[in-house]
């Protein structure tokens, strides 16, 4: 691709005009955080144990999606197929 070409260069204005840089992002889960902390002040211990497994699985589960994909399309491009 040239990266020199204005498509290019109106490209990545496009992308960094519609997304967030890490801070802004951050400082958004910040906000979101501080209005989810009066909820989670009042879980009791067992429902603060469930609340943290939840997010744990959640996690696992979005990086075994990630990976499952990868996969996919490692497999779809292997030479093995054109064989």
């Amino acid at each position: 691709m040239d990266t020199q070409s204005e498509e290019f260069k109106n490209l990545i204005r496009a992308l960094n005009f519609s997304n967030k840089t890490e801070y802004e992002q951050h400082c958004a889960n910040q906000a979101s955080f501080q209005e989810l902390m009066p909820v989670l002040r009042q879980l009791d211990e067992e429902e603060s144990e469930i609340f943290l497994h939840l997010l744990r699985n959640k996690k696992r589960a979005a990086g075994d999606a990630q990976r499952r994909s990868n996969n996919l399309i490692d497999e779809s491009c292997s030479d093995e197929l054109k064989k």
